[in-house]
């Protein structure tokens, strides 16, 4: 499989966009992982951009019992900028939308006990159509050159939105990943060789494309690709 090496470009000025793991049940790993391949980026000179929901999202992630966004420490980010996007908004949610980060009011619980799931998949659509409104928005201001994202996900569909834009795409999968993300991505990030070879046997018309990178814990040396799109 293949691997880094040394005749990789660097990735300085690279104007990189990822999405945190945001609402919704269980993400992968690699969904988790984003937020520190962004910050080794901005860490080896990427103009790096990680999109996240805000403070008050989480708390609400955490009532619906969803997974909250990772946060990056900003002693590991070393540059790495934040776009706040919110879940939810206005007329997205059945009551009040500014909800305090760290409780709920007797409303709010009593809509959570009426229709949990339906709440639930109303935040979790509405922070998906979010943040890629914001990621289309910020590439069209300021055109993105590569994008990360895991196999799954919001991250996933910020993903395919900037590849259908010409954006290059690294995709990190730690699962079998489906045949869109696969045809869209510039590399594909695997954690070993043996999930490498698997990928490979069960797709030979992307061997090529697919690297074993430790996405857990990037070293800069991983970051460059032979190849990534500029947009004009």
């Amino acid at each position: 499989m293949p691997h880094a090496d040394e005749s990789r470009p660097g990735v300085e000025g690279l104007r990189v966009l990822g999405v945190s793991a945001g609402p919704g049940p269980e993400p992968s790993r690699a969904a988790l992982a984003v937020p520190g391949v962004l910050a080794a980026y901005a860490g080896a000179g990427a103009d790096a951009v990680l999109l996240e929901p805000d403070a008050v999202s989480s708390g609400l992630m955490a009532a619906l019992g969803l997974t909250p966004a990772p946060s990056v420490e900003p002693r590991d980010a070393r540059g790495l900028r934040r776009v706040v996007v919110p879940a939810a908004v206005g007329p997205a949610l059945p009551f009040p939308a500014l909800w305090p980060s760290s409780a709920v009011t007797t409303r709010d619980q009593i809509a959570l006990r009426r229709d949990r799931e339906a709440l639930t998949a109303r935040v979790v659509t509405s922070w998906r159509t979010r943040v890629v409104g914001t990621a289309y928005s910020l590439h069209r201001s300021r055109p993105i050159d590569l994008a990360v994202c895991g196999a799954h996900g919001p991250s996933r569909a910020v993903g395919l939105m900037l590849a259908e834009l010409g954006v290059g795409l690294v995709v990190l999968v730690d699962e079998a990943p489906d045949r869109v993300v696969l045809d869209a991505a510039t590399e594909i990030w695997t954690l070993g060789d043996s999930h490498a070879q698997a990928c490979a046997e069960a797709h030979p018309d992307v061997v090529g494309r697919i690297r074993v990178v430790d996405w857990t814990l990037p070293d800069p040396a991983d970051l460059g690709l032979r190849a990534v799109a500029r947009s004009e």
